[in-house]
């Protein structure tokens, strides 16, 4: 896929692009704001790529408050499985987000091997 997506939100069409800035930003926000509340990863998701869309379209960078206020207003409407799960697609489908994805699925399993230590932790349980 391309990358680009759209969602309907009150009638009103909101671009996305899942290009390297939205995957960076959506990284940057998983990372330092760990949590696995589906809701706040698909506000992330959708602020990632409304950010990738206006920074490639030379527009107004958006406010992550407005793009959280849009996502409470997107929650409510009947469709909003369909375009959440079509969102999702297009970021794992896309060049940078599968990549992404890659990173995270092979962090994952090296966490899972038998003997794996995470020495950040165990710095952090010692100080």
């Amino acid at each position: 896929m391309n990358g680009v997506a759209e969602i309907t939100v009150g009638g009103k069409i909101i671009k996305l692009r899942f290009g390297m800035v939205a995957s960076e930003e959506f990284s940057k926000r998983i990372f330092n704001y760990q949590t696995e509340n589906a809701s706040k990863l698909s506000v992330d998701l959708v602020y990632s790529g409304m950010l990738n869309h206006a920074v490639a379209n030379s527009l107004p960078i958006p406010d992550y408050s407005e793009v959280y206020d849009l996502c409470e207003e997107f929650n409510g409407q009947q469709d909003v499985k369909e375009q959440v799960e079509k969102v999702w697609a297009v970021f794992s489908e896309s060049k940078h987000g599968s990549k992404w994805l890659d990173m995270v699925n092979a962090q994952k399993k090296k966490e899972e091997a038998p003997g794996y230590r995470d020495w950040e932790t165990d710095r952090k349980s010692v100080v």
